[in-house]
């Protein structure tokens, strides 16, 4: 499920080239804050990928809402 969310948010992603050949930068429009750049458009998927985890597995812990993606929920019981 995790995997799955993970794959569906990172599908949405948009990447950006940014001025003055300075990179790029890729984002998660559902997800505000959740960002990466780096000097290359893999290097900034990839940036942005270690950002989604540690945003979800954040979210996780402190019981913040997960939002829809793609029909794709992540749920999560309280122990």
């Amino acid at each position: 499920m995790f995997s799955d969310y993970m794959r569906a948010a990172l599908e949405r992603a948009q990447i950006e080239e940014l001025a003055d050949s300075e990179g790029y930068f890729a984002s998660i429009p559902e997800l505000s804050g959740v960002w990466g750049n780096a000097t290359t458009e893999q290097g900034a998927l990839d940036d942005l990928r270690e950002a989604l985890e540690g945003w979800l597995v954040l979210a996780l812990q402190r019981g913040v809402p997960i939002p829809e993606i793609g029909g794709g929920r992540l749920l999560f019981q309280v122990a």
